[in-house]
């Protein structure tokens, strides 16, 4: 299965376009440190999760993936303190965001129990 095909991108992508729908209307004080950095860790998940697909070894890079979830996660946290997404907004995302990030975790899981024991 290629990576757009797998539910895992395809809620990691959708949240992408969501991020950067939301990041466009910040206050420029904002827009150019927080939505930039924001915008960025996005993109590297979508990305990070296409490489999984294809390495031979996934573990490492399933470990950068949930880096990269709770990096995201801060920063929406950090975005909701300073007010710069709608209730509607934040719910939106952390829903995404879970959701993402509970597929990462059976996905990790998943090739843990597929490692033969050395």
């Amino acid at each position: 299965m290629t990576a757009p095909q797998l539910p895992i991108y395809i809620e990691s992508y959708r949240m992408t376009q969501e991020i950067f729908r939301c990041t466009v209307k910040f206050p420029r004080e904002f827009k150019f440190l927080l939505g930039n950095a924001l915008n960025e860790a996005a993109i590297g998940l979508c990305c990070q999760i296409s490489r999984a697909t294809y390495a031979p070894q996934k573990e490492e890079v399933l470990d950068e993936i949930l880096i990269l979830l709770e990096k995201i996660r801060i920063q929406l946290r950090l975005c909701a303190d300073f007010k710069l997404l709608s209730c509607r907004q934040q719910a939106s995302l952390g829903t995404m965001l879970e959701k993402t990030t509970s597929q990462a975790f059976a996905w990790a899981r998943s090739e843990r129990r597929r490692q033969p024991v050395s």
